[in-house]
């Protein structure tokens, strides 16, 4: 098992090292940088000053040995400093991440109180009126845009109710995401089961004259969760990428605000941790994911 987890590590150093690349590439072809969007036109920063703080910056150095120099401080844990806020970036990208964590421990949650369910019971009523009705409702989840469903949901629970806060309070972006996870679980789920349903062994159960209920909790459910894992593993890596549209509706303090925010000052070292700290997440979610699936299923221990 550990050298399992070894190799996977370090078969991921790759993959970090290219996303590196591409986000600080994208990052330097933005029109702009951060000393223009520190300070317009319009302020009183002479031309001179300007070029010292670019200077002072590396930012008039080759592109090469700015990522040289920025790589180099990653490699001893050094993250570098927030151009915009002035501080360093691990303590706030730590802060940052807790509230992130928070978000997509809890929209996972939600998805999954609801999507097994709910995909579990369509699959068990395919081609009646109860497997339309949830079929229909999970297409809906997958349809509206978050930030549609969001802004929906601020006007109805925040505005015209009055029952929760449209700002900084984590129910309705749990609820914002945790409902457009849940749309494209049920479907997933739905298809895993009746797959499972399909099989001979379930034939071979119900032949035996073993009782339906018996034959889904005994078997069924038990041979779908790897797979079911394997979805959550995707949905946890679309919650991640997804934060920076619900974080900006609610204003939650957590990793995709900060990305908006640095984004649009061009604060290149936060942009570039992130973007980083993020692709680290998600190949370490997916790590945890094949080792439970492993666990469960005898058929993927190869370690």
């Amino acid at each position: 098992m550990v050298s399992y987890v070894f190799k996977r590590l370090v078969a991921c150093i790759p993959v970090l090292l290219v996303v590196s690349i591409i986000v600080f590439l994208a990052m330097r072809l933005l029109p702009g940088d951060p000393i223009d969007a520190l300070y317009p036109a319009e302020a009183s920063v002479s031309e001179e000053t300007r070029a010292l703080l670019r200077e002072s910056l590396g930012l008039n150095s080759p592109l090469p040995i700015q990522y040289g120099r920025w790589l180099l401080r990653l490699t001893s844990g050094d993250l570098g400093t927030s151009i915009r806020l002035r501080r360093p970036i691990a303590p706030l990208l730590l802060e940052r991440a807790r509230a992130t964590a928070t978000l997509v421990l809890g929209s996972t949650t939600l998805a999954l109180l609801l999507a097994i369910p709910l995909g579990i019971l369509a699959a068990l009523n395919r081609g009646n009126v109860t497997d339309r009705a949830v079929t229909i409702t999970a297409l809906l989840g997958l349809s509206i845009p978050e930030f549609a469903l969001g802004t929906f949901l601020a006007l109805l629970f925040g505005v015209w109710l009055n029952w929760f806060p449209t700002i900084g309070d984590l129910v309705l972006p749990v609820l914002t995401q945790g409902l457009v996870m849940t749309g494209l679980l049920v479907r997933n789920i739905r298809a895993t089961v009746i797959d499972q349903l399909s099989q001979d062994y379930v034939r071979t159960a119900r032949g035996k004259g073993l009782r339906s209920t018996y034959v889904q909790l005994r078997h069924v459910l038990p041979n779908a969760l790897p797979i079911i894992l394997s979805l959550l593993a995707a949905v946890v890596g679309y919650a991640l990428g997804g934060a920076i549209v619900v974080e900006q509706i609610f204003a939650w303090p957590g990793l995709g605000l900060l990305l908006f925010e640095a984004i649009s000052l061009r604060d290149y070292p936060v942009v570039q941790s992130v973007v980083l700290f993020t692709a680290l997440s998600y190949v370490v979610v997916n790590l945890i994911v094949d080792i439970l699936r492993a666990t469960l299923d005898i058929r993927l221990r190869t370690y």
